[in-house]
């Protein structure tokens, strides 16, 4: 095979190395050097050593070889060293050579188009598809070049083509994207883009052009996740970071855009567009102050920056220097700015500077073509009529009624009167019309103030003074007003900076010191409210008023004594305030003149006082009185079934407690745990109601939890005794008696009896009878039967009767228990017709428990009554009782009769 032959297979089949290597091996036994040469240059090119490449084909130049394959060559190899130059003199020397194919057509084309020689490179690339009409990649190119030649409609139909022609490849998806967003067709764009980023996740450029048309399509939102994902891959780039920076600024964000504006400044972008989005997001996060420099550097670096003007000027007119703002406008105009907001705010800023003429000029020009027409015309009408042109002025009104009928200058004017004449009703109705036209004035505001402080309406009031003080209001008045309404509302520490204002501003008078007394009061803050009240006494106060205000500032700092003596005082100039009987209630039951505490609070509702504090306060007064179903039926006064007051359910569900309601006590301290689930109290007296209706187990975790979350008292853990013990858990019962009494109690009876409760059951007889005796203030009956019943499990039979009879004598109702006690002691005594009476008595009472069924066993066996004896001895035995004495029984009772045991115990 001919050395030619062989090198053209290996390339046929991929094999260029080895086709490079071939070639050198042979070159020996090649003549033909320019064909060597020019053979390796080509093959050199396929490897991408494109260096060597040229040097080879131009030695095949040098030997001669001319040839416009060569020449194409010596361009492609020069195209992909980016010598684009000298690439296309080849390339045009191969053309002369009389070379006319696609592919140099295709090779100039692409060449012309590094070179930034669109409209040459178009010809070229369209000379290539007379050969392949099909040929995409073409399409493409010339798409391309009709976007950099700014005709992105040509550009979108030549892409468009290639693609039909499956001609894919990922720099003409984005170049197809890139024409839809310079044609307006941003949701295609979108599209495209959104299905490139799957496969290319980490484009930077996909992730920006992202990130841009969602902004454009004003969804800031989607568009965050595609910048910031740039930024990360790439906090170098200055694009970046500015459309993140405007997203967030979209978003309603700047002070998370502001980073991103500077950091793009600090990489280098250095024009007024930045600094006018600088400005803008100063603007949004309320900064005017540093705005503005940013406005002014936007124009020095662009004089004619139209929307610097127009900011710059806005922010000037706003801090009241329209004379400064004027010719910023001005400018805008000239410059071309043509819409309502730049005539309006001339004729705002020229009216601020009573150029009146000027004003009417401008806010006819912005009437027709200003978003609120309504609001310029309302300023034409104002502007008229300063100037002097008072007829025209009230055709604009006239017009204005007949498009709004509510409102007008004439109608602000009426209200003023309407105010002084006490007509208030009458007087907002027109004021609220005439405000409805947009007229802004500081009187209008300062005066409807004035009104609904009147009316009582403070939000409102507020929202008047507001506007007075946004006009320019100033003054002692004003913020004196201002605290008197936010004192209203409850809002108290705005309502002392006021007073702080109105102090500076020179209002130091009793109304002043009153007041801030007032509010220094309702936060608290008693010790600082008396002194204000002492600054009001020594200026001449010395009213109802101030006795009240000093005793409530007392009670609060529990001073009781002091409070209860003025308001005593208050009560004897005004007998009928009820406010201050309830004061008094208040002070009496912190006294602990409980009696004499409700005895004030009835007085307060006998004078139809009767508010949710002092209701509560009655019941907790109630409550220290022991008078609780009195106490509920004032709860019940609270809304207990819809109430969110914590403190009203968990009293609630102690009253219920105290009255043997726990069932109903229940459902509100679940209802005041829901509110404050942290609450260990309302765990504990929870607790308490399980126990009262033996859920024992629902009890004793509910005492847990209240004292686990640190309730640092005793009688939970007496409680939780007290539940130990009904479930039999003496052990740990006894472990929490000494923690239900304080030191000082641990000699009462409750504790000895809570001892001997405990110990007896865990056999401890001796010792629990030690604490019996020392129980000696509880219940008498009660204690008779635990001694008894301790005797009896000693054996000490004799001393058992005596105590349960002491206690049979002392019960007006006999429990079957007692009577069970009774028949078995009179049982192991031998006295089996008394035992019998007891124990018949107790059968009748319904008494029926496992070890009463082993009494009746005994007792039947006893007196030989063998099948009474069997069944109640089959029953306790089901039951789990068993005793030595039982299978002895059992023994002898399945005997035949006649036939003798030992009977024994």
């Amino acid at each position: 095979m001919k050395i030619e032959e062989e090198i053209q297979k290996l390339v046929d089949e991929d094999q260029i190395q080895q086709a490079l290597l071939t070639l050198d091996a042979n070159e020996a036994k090649i003549h033909d050097k320019a064909w060597y040469y020019s053979e390796r240059g080509w093959i050199l090119g396929m490897l991408e050593r494109y260096q060597e490449a040229f040097w080879s084909l131009s030695k095949a130049s040098s030997l001669g070889q001319d040839d416009a394959g060569l020449l194409s060559q010596l361009g492609w190899v020069l195209n992909k060293m980016e010598m684009h130059e000298s690439a296309l003199d080849y390339l045009n020397q191969a053309e002369k050579k009389g070379r006319d194919d696609a592919w140099l057509y295709r090779e100039k084309g692409w060449t012309l188009t590094q070179l930034d020689k669109y409209e040459e490179a178009i010809g070229y690339f369209e000379e290539a598809l007379y050969f392949d009409q099909t040929d995409g990649w073409c399409h493409a190119q010339i798409g391309f070049c009709y976007n950099r030649m700014e005709q992105p409609d040509q550009a979108l139909n030549e892409l468009k083509k290639a693609l039909t022609m499956n001609y894919r490849d990922l720099w003409v998806m984005k170049e197809y994207a890139w024409s839809c967003s310079r044609v307006n067709r941003l949701e295609d764009e979108l599209e495209v883009l959104q299905e490139l980023i799957k496969e290319n996740p980490e484009d930077l450029w996909l992730l920006n052009e992202l990130g841009f048309c969602c902004n454009s399509l004003d969804h800031p939102d989607q568009a965050q996740s595609y910048l910031e994902k740039s930024v990360a891959l790439n906090d170098q780039d200055i694009w970046s970071h500015c459309e993140l920076a405007r997203c967030y600024a979209m978003q309603g964000k700047p002070e998370t855009a502001l980073p991103h504006f500077l950091q793009a400044k600090a990489l280098g972008r250095d024009d007024a567009w930045i600094e006018v989005q600088i400005g803008y997001v100063k603007e949004d996060m309320n900064l005017p102050e540093e705005a503005i420099p940013q406005f002014e550097l936007a124009l020095q670096k662009d004089p004619d920056n139209i929307a610097a003007l127009s900011h710059l000027a806005y922010q000037l007119s706003q801090k009241g220097d329209s004379k400064q703002a004027l010719p910023l406008l001005e400018k805008a105009l000239s410059l071309g700015r043509d819409d309502g907001w730049l005539y309006a705010q001339l004729g705002y800023d020229y009216s601020e500077v009573n150029n009146y003429d000027k004003a009417v000029q401008y806010y006819e020009k912005a009437a027709p073509i200003h978003n609120d027409p309504f609001w310029v015309k309302t300023q034409l009408g104002w502007n008229l009529a300063a100037g002097g042109h008072k007829e025209e002025a009230l055709e604009v009104y006239f017009k204005l009624l007949e498009e709004q009928p509510e409102n007008g200058w004439v109608l602000a004017q009426i209200a003023w009167n309407q105010v002084r004449m006490d007509q208030l009703e009458s007087a907002r109705e027109n004021y609220s019309k005439a405000l409805a036209t947009g007229i802004h004035e500081i009187w209008i505001w300062s005066d409807c103030a004035w009104l609904h402080h009147r009316l009582g309406a403070y939000d409102q009031e507020l929202e008047y003074l507001q506007k007075a003080q946004e006009m320019g209001r100033d003054d002692d008045w004003l913020h004196y007003r201002k605290a008197d309404a936010y004192s209203q509302l409850d809002r108290y520490d705005e309502a002392l900076s006021e007073l702080d204002i109105a102090e500076q501003k020179g209002k130091q008078d009793i109304e002043l010191y009153s007041l801030r007394a007032w509010n220094y009061g309702r936060q608290r803050k008693n010790e600082a409210a008396m002194e204000q009240l002492k600054k009001a006494q020594e200026l001449g106060r010395d009213d109802l008023w101030i006795i009240n205000e000093i005793g409530w500032n007392q009670i609060q700092l529990d001073n009781y004594e002091e409070g209860r003596q003025l308001f005593e005082r208050s009560i004897e100039q005004d007998p009928e305030d009820g406010w201050a009987h309830a004061q008094l209630g208040y002070a009496l039951s912190r006294l602990k003149r409980f009696d004499e505490a409700l005895a004030e609070m009835e007085k307060a509702k006998q004078l139809n006082f009767e508010e949710p504090w002092n209701l509560r306060e009655t019941a907790w007064i109630l409550s220290q009185l022991s008078r609780y179903q009195e106490e509920l039926s004032v709860l019940e006064k609270l809304n207990l079934p819809e109430t969110e007051e914590r403190w009203v359910l968990g009293e609630a569900g102690y009253c219920l407690n105290q009255l043997d309601r726990s069932e109903e006590a229940i459902g509100y301290l679940k209802r005041s745990i829901k509110l404050k689930p942290d609450n260990a109290w309302t765990y504990c007296q929870l607790g308490i109601s399980y126990k009262n209706i033996d859920q024992l187990e629902e009890a004793e975790a509910s005492l847990k939890k209240g004292l686990d979350m640190g309730y640092a008292d005793s009688w939970p853990h007496y409680q939780l005794a007290v539940v130990y013990n009904r479930m039999e858990k003496y052990e740990e019962a006894l472990k929490e008696v000494p923690l239900g009494f304080d030191e000082e109690e641990k000699d009462c009876s409750d504790y000895h009896w809570m001892m001997a409760r405990n110990l007896g059951p865990m056999g401890e007889h001796r010792e629990a009878i030690v604490h019996l005796r020392k129980a000696k203030d509880h219940d008498e009956a009660s204690l008779y039967e635990e001694f008894g019943w301790n005797y009896s499990e000693m054996e000490l039979y004799d001393k058992a009767l005596d105590y349960f009879q002491r206690a049979y004598h002392l019960r007006q109702e006999k429990s079957g228990w007692l009577l069970a006690q009774l028949g078995c002691t009179e049982d192991r005594l031998g006295h089996h017709p008394k035992a019998e009476a007891y124990l018949k008595e107790a059968l009748e009472k319904g008494y029926d428990t496992p070890w009463f069924h082993s009494v009746l066993a005994y007792h039947y066996w006893k007196t030989d009554q063998r099948e009474e004896a069997l069944k109640w001895l089959k029953i306790a035995k089901a039951e789990g009782r068993d005793s030595e004495w039982m299978a002895q029984a059992q023994k002898e009772l399945e005997k035949p009769k006649g036939f003798k045991l030992f009977k024994g115990k």
